[in-house]
């Protein structure tokens, strides 16, 4: 919902396709952002068998029905896509990736999130590249 209010977009928007349902799709999102899901995890599941399969090559379990998975990092999107200042979307995805874990014992309180040094950068609503500030910022890159 943060990334929702400041980006003015979903961070997962799944879409069906061809030879997958929006619900592979969404966990697709999911692990492209946070990686795979852990077996023990998507074992637990009674849907388990629906979304993964055993590799016949290797014996490991893969997502059924799509296959090219990219590892997304979230600063970058910030940066690229919507032109956050770098200091802004590597403190901002930091704090969005602390949120975003598979097991919810691994997620921190909202107590401790609050002490995310997020929080502390000055306020300053001029948070997004200007077209010369990202033009000079992909000229360093």
């Amino acid at each position: 919902m943060i990334f929702e209010l400041i980006t003015g977009d979903f961070l997962f928007n799944p879409r069906p396709g061809n030879n997958h349902k929006k619900n592979d799709d969404h966990l697709a999102l999911f692990m492209e952002m946070l990686g795979p899901m852990p077996k023990k995890f998507a074992m637990q599941g009674n849907m388990f068998n629906h979304y993964f399969m055993r590799n016949p090559t290797t014996g490991a379990y893969i997502f059924r029905r799509i296959h090219d998975l990219k590892q997304i990092k979230l600063d970058e999107i910030l940066i690229y896509r919507y032109f956050f200042k770098p200091k802004e979307a590597r403190l901002f995805a930091d704090f969005l990736m602390k949120i975003l874990k598979w097991y919810p014992s691994e997620r921190p309180t909202a107590q401790e999130m609050l002490k995310h040094p997020w929080f502390d950068m000055p306020d300053e609503y001029d948070y997004r590249m200007s077209d010369m500030e990202y033009k000079l910022f992909e000229l360093k890159d």
